[in-house]
């Protein structure tokens, strides 16, 4: 599949289905953190663990793809559909984060409780 120049595999990782979404969200809002912050800290943790989060127009293709983690020339991508609401975003890249490795990574709190959780589902 090619995407605005580059060329990738079909995503090794596409997340949580939408029926999936909103319990583990709830917990992260009495937090007192807003959904934006939370994204961020999300892609600030994959930045961590070298890999890059883009997010891309998939309607525009006409190829109907998913979000989800991929290999680009070699490194490791995670391509977001940019169309997802933001809570959508947080629940697809917070379930890829659980497969790696992140104890030797500070996390706040709040996401990590967050990340703990979608582990455990």
């Amino acid at each position: 599949m090619i995407c605005k120049g580059f060329r990738f595999t079909i995503p090794v990782h596409a997340g949580p289905k939408r029926s999936e979404i909103g319990n583990r969200f709830k917990e992260i809002i009495i937090s007192g953190m807003k959904p934006t912050e939370i994204y961020q800290h999300l892609k600030d943790i994959a930045a961590k663990i070298d890999i890059a989060v883009s997010e891309h127009n998939f309607r525009a293709t006409g190829i109907n793809a998913k979000s989800g983690l991929c290999r680009v020339r070699g490194k490791q991508r995670f391509i977001m559909d940019k169309h997802l609401s933001v809570r959508e975003k947080v629940d697809v890249l917070g379930d890829c984060l659980t497969d790696f490795s992140l104890d030797n990574i500070y996390i706040v709190p709040a996401v990590r409780k967050f990340l703990d959780r979608s582990r455990n589902t």
